[in-house]
């Protein structure tokens, strides 16, 4: 008897590989550091995330005893699998609707291919691993309608509590969670989810006692739990851009959506013909959905209001955070949990859909993202270590000094500084970046910089760091050292 084929097991599967043998090589500013925080165990308890850094230096050493391993290799390749684990657990909630296999194959697909869920599986970022713990928090609550008990809830909190441990954003899918556990549960129930969140507060103030300072100051401990707002790397405010890059970064938690895209086709034209192809794909799709729609009777369910709820949770802060697409990375997976409850979503129609998202992202994103040459960031690394005299004013300051550190652990490079339109963003005079530039000149360096002719494509951080610097550059007598291409798609 020839055994029955699991195509959602395929199709987890096949995630896993095209995570796996696709990484980005075109690494963010925060995942350079977080490498080096593995590789040398340093700054491993960072608040934002407490304990991500700290459990993936565990597997590394162990792992190093073995075998060396390159640490921004090694922590993508965790996250791969963490995505590959979300894609399982997500697999398991539609077997808990009773959806059929090819269903789940299909939805899974759709998912695991959409652009804020594999961007993040191969890249060395902290939003894929507290996700499993929500996404599998979630999952009691569900299990709980049908079989009420206070061990559904307690595992509920706890999971919860341990994805707010690894990363704060998961704040808000803990706060859908406990309201909907207290709109559906008794009080003994509700009690039992909110009790182990007491872990929360022990485990900030273990690390913030052990690691940071045993002279306990309520004011320096708050300081320490909210440091990325503390600091300004975090806020919260309201205004046009606020409403654009929300609803820009909702549509783009599906397919990628970037000015790169324009580059790559001016490059070669050839790069259009895969719009077209997406398109027929998500336009079919679309089509047969809306038909499909006109005669259903749709029945509002405990589970779609959770994930409702969230859903509108993680937009509404993310609207807060100028549509911070770090909000957004779970919008694909609740989108499906809510659509896929309702029955008239035939396989067909989302493997369209899942082919669609595909042709578009692999193309856009993912496969740019992995051939980006690191050539020219190597020089200009090698160039800034042998030219300590020199200052160095650079839009992506932040991005060169990570690196740096990850490659030499050395962290203060005090040559390197902002590019005058971020120093103005930051409230910083140009008058101080003129008297180290003259500093520099009187000792006989030279000054370079990156930001005279503006390459940069339009994203959340040049909108950011708009400013008028043409009196900074008028000062000074600029001569060209070369054009570097470097690929800044994200």
């Amino acid at each position: 008897m020839t055994p029955k084929i699991s195509y959602k097991s395929l199709i987890i599967c096949i995630l896993c590989c095209l995570y796996l043998f696709f990484p980005t090589h075109n690494s963010s500013t925060d995942a350079w550091y977080y490498a080096a925080s593995v590789k040398y165990g340093k700054d491993l308890f960072l608040p934002h995330h407490l304990f991500h850094s700290a459990f993936l230096w565990i597997f590394y050493k162990i792992l190093s005893f073995f075998t060396e391993i390159d640490a921004m290799a090694f922590c993508k390749a965790m996250n791969a699998l963490f995505a590959t684990i979300l894609m399982a657990i997500f697999a398991r909630f539609l077997s808990f609707f009773h959806k059929k296999d090819s269903e789940i194959a299909a939805w899974t697909f759709l998912v695991g291919v959409s652009f804020a869920v594999w961007r993040y599986a191969t890249e060395n970022e902290t939003y894929i691993l507290p996700l499993i713990f929500s996404l599998l928090a979630s999952f009691f609550f569900i299990q709980n309608i049908e079989k009420k008990t206070w061990q559904n809830a307690l595992l509920s909190g706890f999971l919860a509590a341990f994805a707010c441990l690894f990363h704060q954003l998961q704040i808000v899918w803990a706060l859908g969670l406990g309201i909907s556990w207290l709109f559906y549960a008794m009080k003994k129930e509700a009690f039992a989810y909110i009790f182990p969140f007491l872990i929360v507060p022990i485990a900030y103030f273990s690390v913030y006692y052990l690691t940071i300072n045993p002279d306990f100051s309520l004011v320096h401990f708050m300081e320490f739990v909210l440091h990325d707002f503390h600091t300004g790397s975090a806020s919260l405010s309201f205004g046009k851009w606020n409403i654009i890059l929300t609803v820009l970064n909702f549509f783009r938690s599906f397919l990628q959506i970037h000015t790169s895209i324009l580059a790559q086709i001016q490059g070669n034209y050839l790069y259009m013909m895969p719009i077209f192809i997406a398109i027929i794909f998500l336009f079919t799709a679309l089509k047969q959905t809306k038909l499909s729609l006109q005669s259903l009777h749709v029945e509002r369910t405990i589970a779609r209001f959770h994930f409702l709820l969230i859903l509108a949770l993680q937009i509404f802060f993310a609207c807060l955070a100028v549509g911070n697409a770090e909000f957004m990375v779970m919008i694909p997976l609740l989108f499906a949990l809510i659509l896929a409850e309702k029955r008239h979503f035939s396989p067909q129609i989302i493997t369209l859909m899942g082919i669609g998202l595909f042709i578009w992202n692999f193309t856009y994103s993912i496969v740019p993202q992995h051939y980006a040459s690191e050539k020219q960031a190597l020089l200009l690394q090698k160039h800034i270590l042998a030219h300590t005299q020199d200052t160095y004013l650079l839009e992506s300051r932040p991005m060169i000094a990570n690196q740096l550190y990850y490659r030499t652990k050395i962290w203060h490079f005090y040559h390197l500084q902002h590019a005058p339109a971020i120093w103005l963003s930051k409230g910083q005079s140009l008058d101080s970046l003129a008297f180290i530039c003259d500093n520099t000149l009187k000792k006989g360096g030279h000054i370079f910089t990156d930001a005279l002719q503006k390459n940069t494509f339009l994203n959340r951080e040049s909108i950011r760091y708009e400013g008028d610097d043409s009196l900074f550059w008028r000062k000074y007598t600029w001569t060209s050292t070369g054009n570097a291409q470097i690929w800044e798609g994200k």
